[in-house]
Formats: C-alpha cells, structure tokens, sequence
C-alpha cells in the first residue's frame, strides 16, 4: 500500500517532458537531451542538453525526419530509400522499423502514422506492438498530419478539391471537418489551429463548429509549446515561406518578433526553437535568454 502510494506520488509530480505540436520532424526531445538533424553538418544526428551543454554527433546518417514516443527515437534516413528505423542512441545504431519511403509522419498513443513518399502521401498508421500492424487510413495525398490520440488531421488537396479532415488512428471513415484550402494545420487541447488561404491565423473545432480567424497576420509553419504560438511572418521576405521568427498567444494577442530575417522550419523543444535560414543553414533561439546563436 504504501508503495503505491509512492508511486503514484512520484508519477503526480515528476516533471514530464513539454511536447510541442506542430515540429517537422527535424529536432525532439526525450528527458533533458535534445536531439536534431543538424542542417550544419548534412542532417546528421546531434544531441545537447536542454541548456546548450555537451552538444556533440550521435549518429553519422544523414536525418530526414524523426519522432519519439518518449523512450525510443525513430527516423527515416535521408538516403534514396527513406526507411524507417529505431536508433539505438546508447549503441549508436538502428534497426530497420518498415521498409517504407516515409514522408510527413507523426507519433501519437502507441500509434506511428506517416505519408509514403512514394504512393503518393497517401497515408497509413503503423500500430507499434509486436506485430506492428499497419493500416491504410485514406488514399487521399495528405499533409501537415496532427493527432489527439484517437484521429490523424491532414489537409489535402487535388485537381483543385481542397479540404481539412480527420480518420481514426486504427482505421475508418474519412470525415471532412472544412471544405476549403487550408495552409497548415495543428491540434491543440481540443481544437485545430490553421492558416487559411490569406495566411490568416484561424481555429476550428473539430466537430466543424467556431471557425473563425484569429490573427490576419501572415503566417506559416506554425508550432505550438506551451500555450503559445511560434511561427513564420511571411511577407517580409521574397520566398512564400519565408520571414521573421515569431510569437504570439493562441488568442492572437502578445505578438513579438524573436529573430529578424528570412527564416523558415521551426522546430520547438524545452528552451530552444530550432530554425533554418534559405541557405539550409541552422540556428536556434534560446527562449530563456532570448538569443539567437548558430549552432
């Protein structure tokens, strides 16, 4: 009795992991290490603490894409193949998960669910067990993928048929949540959060009820971490996808611009935002100190 009561005291109140929503895929954090595919040395894996300290190579692939589920790191390697593996980080070594060409891909409830690259982006779920069943979830091409641990949201897009949607994670019926092309999207604590065509920042629940527009602030790569909003001002910058480094709260008050220039793919960990510039060259904000350095 008293042991579990231990326990449970020990899981109330241990500090978890803050998991942003909305990252690429270029850089996650498991406990208090950061790992990301530095863009400075070829996409190869690196790892640091979350203070900046012991920044040093883990593995010398070349990193397309990676997600955790907490307790094991999983990538595909950025080769002509794009498989995906489970990297060993003690050992410095992988072993082949599915030999799919994986695209966009994401990690929710015990659940992988990734685009193949080579179908099209259509997309499927990969149940991690050890069977490690997949399922075909829509043979629609879909992008920008996000999930509540029961639903994968996607966008897609084809011969002008745009719309946002949602399909269970173990497989079922595609629902369409909006009828309208959509830029970019996340799930947060209960709603979607999306760029519309006018790169607006919106919201809409996922029942399709309080679609609205937020911020008419041009925005795209939008992540989310810890209630606030991290994403690209576009406008400033020739490329479509490219601008300041921003932040605002979800509400759209509060905005601030944390790094002048022409940037684009934020990735969110515990004090750090990980972004590149147009020549693919990697920098980071320190949220704490409120700097930019490259790394």
């Amino acid at each position: 009795m008293i042991v579990a009561a231990v326990i449970l005291l020990v899981c109330l109140f241990w500090p978890s992991t803050p998991l942003a929503v909305g990252n690429n895929g270029l850089a996650v954090q498991m406990g208090s290490t950061i790992y990301y595919a530095n863009a400075n040395d070829q996409n190869r894996l690196y790892a640091m603490k979350t203070d900046g300290s012991g920044n040093h190579q883990v593995l010398a692939e070349t990193i397309g894409g990676m997600v955790t589920d907490g307790t094991n790191l999983y990538a595909f390697i950025n080769d002509e193949y794009r498989y995906l593996w489970t990297l060993n980080l003690e050992n410095r070594s992988r072993s082949l998960l599915m030999d799919t060409a994986a695209g966009e891909m994401g990690y929710s409830n015990r659940y992988l669910y990734y685009t193949d690259f080579n179908k099209d982006n259509t997309l499927y779920s990969l149940y991690l067990s050890d069977t490690n069943v997949h399922t075909q979830l829509t043979s629609l091409p879909t992008y920008d993928l996000s999930s509540d641990g029961n639903n994968v949201y996607f966008r897609y897009g084809r011969d002008g048929d745009y719309a946002l949607c949602s399909v269970p994670l173990a497989g079922g019926d595609v629902t369409t949540i909006l009828s309208k092309q959509v830029l970019d999207v996340v799930y947060y604590e209960g709603k979607l959060y999306y760029i519309d065509q006018q790169r607006n920042f919106c919201s809409v629940n996922p029942d399709s009820s309080q679609d609205q527009v937020i911020s008419e602030i041009p925005c795209s790569n939008l992540v989310i971490f810890e209630d606030q909003l991290y994403f690209i001002h576009n406008g400033e910058a020739e490329e479509e996808d490219a601008g300041s480094l921003c932040r605002m709260n979800l509400d759209g008050s509060g905005y601030e611009v944390l790094a002048q220039g022409s940037y684009n793919n934020i990735n969110v960990v515990e004090n750090r935002v990980f972004f590149l510039d147009n020549n693919r060259q990697m920098y980071y904000y320190d949220i704490q100190h409120r700097t930019v350095g490259r790394v």
